[in-house]
């Protein structure tokens, strides 16, 4: 449903936020991460008369929670799929079909975006973690402004934990299995007075030209991440800034979990320094996207405002992220698109 941005600070608290899939579907059997048979379903017969309600009623055969099985109604496995398959109804077939049918966190096809937050956190080391959860290796890309990344200078497997933790270049592109590779996407910039948002020491991220973070009501971009079977994946910002309280960290949501109709959250009033944000991530080409805004919009020099209740249409292309940072929340805002999109929520301090 969301992902949040949980602040870690003592001083400083900098961006909240949830990235959440929107849907106008409410008939759904499926699990979300690990593994297990714990299985979730919203279809029920629910009369309106006062007869019995059965929310436990099972269909029968159904996936696991890890989409490596079908299970029925005890939690016995009745089929294991191939390693290269996953289950899907009653079936099995290809990996990344599986986790796209099921719409859960695992998923093949991701986007990242930085969190939109004070000016002392801009620039700071932003990582994605990405966790094979399959049962052979994953090979693993990355995209952004349509530029192929070369996932194997910025990709790394950690080992150890605290000051001596040890990183191990991805020098194949291909994460094991029950393994996490962590992908060191953007540092820009100097520490903050008394701050450490730095990468580690030996790591180059794959941008360092420019902080890839939209700031403000805005027009930005994307990282895209894309896998060979299904993976589940997180971000934080900055890696390894814990101390700088600046922190923050998301369970990203794969494009299968996307929709076409969604409700805007953002988090709780006006900011010391900056407001609550919406963004919007394209994941295509060609994307429209019409906002019916629970409040004016304010407009800004990339990006056009429209008053309270009055639809307005903006045209995306892949990877391109539509962000509103403003002091009045936009919670409640309905975003209509043609094809599905990703929605951002959070606040910047």
């Amino acid at each position: 449903m969301a992902r949040w941005l949980i602040p870690v600070g003592l001083a400083i608290v900098t961006s909240v936020g949830m990235h959440a899939a929107c849907s106008a579907s409410n008939d759904v059997n499926q699990a979300t991460g690990g593994s297990g048979t714990t299985t979730t379903s919203t279809s029920s017969d629910i009369g309106l008369d006062g007869g019995d309600i059965d929310l436990d009623a099972c269909a029968g055969a159904h996936c696991s929670a890890d989409l490596h099985t079908l299970v029925d109604c005890s939690g016995n496995v009745v089929m294991t799929c191939p390693d290269d398959q996953g289950c899907s109804g009653t079936s099995c077939v290809p990996a990344c079909a599986s986790a796209s049918d099921n719409k859960s966190t695992f998923g093949c096809d991701y986007y990242a975006i930085g969190p939109d937050i004070i000016f002392d956190g801009a620039g700071a080391c932003f990582a994605a973690f990405v966790v094979n959860t399959w049962t052979t290796p994953v090979g693993v890309t990355v995209d952004y402004e349509g530029q192929q990344l070369d996932v194997t200078k910025f990709a790394y497997i950690p080992s150890g934990s605290g000051a001596s933790i040890q990183y191990k270049p991805l020098t194949t592109g291909q994460i094991p299995p029950g393994e996490v590779a962590i992908l060191f996407l953007n540092r820009f910039g100097f520490n903050p007075l008394g701050l450490v948002t730095d990468c580690p020491l030996g790591v180059t991220p794959a941008i360092v030209t420019k902080d890839t973070a939209p700031h403000g009501t805005t027009l930005g971009s994307a990282f895209h991440i894309a896998t060979t079977a299904p993976v589940v994946s997180y971000d934080i910002y900055p890696y390894g800034g814990g101390q700088s309280a600046l922190t923050s960290a998301t369970l990203l949501l794969p494009t299968s979990a996307s929709d076409t109709n969604c409700v805007a959250v953002d988090a709780y009033g006006p900011g010391i320094f900056g407001g609550p944000f919406i963004a919007i991530v394209a994941q295509e080409d060609g994307t429209q996207v019409t906002v019916n805004p629970s409040a004016d919009i304010a407009a800004s020099p990339t990006v056009a405002g429209t008053p309270k209740g009055t639809p307005a249409k903006y045209d995306l292309a892949r990877g391109q992220v539509l962000q509103f940072t403003q002091p009045t929340p936009l919670a409640g805002s309905v975003i209509q698109s043609n094809v599905p999109v990703g929605v951002w929520g959070g606040k910047t301090n």
